[in-house]
């Protein structure tokens, strides 16, 4: 026995909103039974862990990345925002994008860079801050070789008062030598 085509009734809406039947014939298809069909992976919901084998995570965020840049794109489309994308590969190699791409960076932003703008006077500042502190390290160090100096010296009466004979000594000679003595203990900072 022959199998007839069964019949199909379809009502559609027109673009004027108007209903419209439309009847035709079905040809019966020689599909599977939905139980026999192969199962495959499909779009199923996989665990979000990190992947362990290096090969298979580097193979996954190069494939991934142009995704995530596209969805970065739609966003700066659908919504108007300004988006940047910063991602570091597992070896460590920075890819990017920024959507405008005119715009200012967000990234500068953010860390506190300053903008185009504003640069010659960032320079300036910076050298003038330099110069000063120039100026002040050249200041100590000037202050640093005449104190040096000034311990070479000590340390020269300081030699020679050792060096004396103090029991051959004039009256004089004593005197100035205490006077070399307080002299040389003003120099250090000790009192008496």
């Amino acid at each position: 026995m022959a199998e007839q085509p069964a019949q199909l009734t379809l009502m559609a809406i027109n673009a004027d909103e108007r209903e419209v039947q439309v009847e035709g014939e079905v040809q019966a298809s020689p599909s599977p039974s939905p139980l026999k069909r192969k199962r495959t992976s499909g779009r199923r919901k996989l665990p979000l862990e990190k992947i362990e084998k290096l090969n298979a995570r580097q193979v996954c965020f190069s494939k991934r990345r142009k995704g995530l840049f596209h969805k970065a794109y739609e966003i700066s489309v659908l919504c108007g925002a300004h988006v940047e994308v910063l991602a570091f590969s597992s070896a460590g190699n920075p890819f990017s994008c920024a959507y405008p791409s005119n715009s200012p960076s967000l990234f500068a932003k953010v860390i506190g860079l300053p903008s185009e703008q504003s640069l010659p006077e960032l320079i300036s500042n910076s050298q003038t801050a330099l110069s000063q502190q120039l100026s002040e390290l050249t200041a100590r160090l000037e202050a640093g070789k005449k104190k040096k100096e000034a311990l070479q010296a000590t340390l020269k009466r300081i030699e020679d008062i050792r060096s004396a004979d103090v029991s051959k000594m004039e009256p004089a000679e004593l005197e100035a030598l205490k006077k070399s003595l307080e002299q040389v203990r003003a120099a250090m900072g000790l009192s008496q």
